[in-house]
């Protein structure tokens, strides 16, 4: 699965705070950073985890798009 949220380019510190998220999440369940890239002047973050893990990860990212 994938979850995708946009971050303000001049707001690095909530982007900074996904990527910590991240780092917490990595070690009870297995997540990883899918993509980063610049769109239309927004941060695209994509994680990729386990359908399993969906609720634990929305969870952490209740702002983010989920893809099955």
């Amino acid at each position: 699965m994938l979850l995708i949220e946009y971050f303000d380019v001049s707001n690095l510190k909530a982007f900074r705070e996904a990527l910590e998220k991240v780092e917490e999440l990595r070690q009870v369940i297995e997540v990883k950073v899918a993509n980063i890239e610049l769109e239309d002047g927004k941060i695209k973050f994509v994680l990729s985890f386990k359908e399993e893990d969906k609720e634990l990860v929305i969870s952490a990212f209740p702002k983010a798009v989920v893809i099955a």
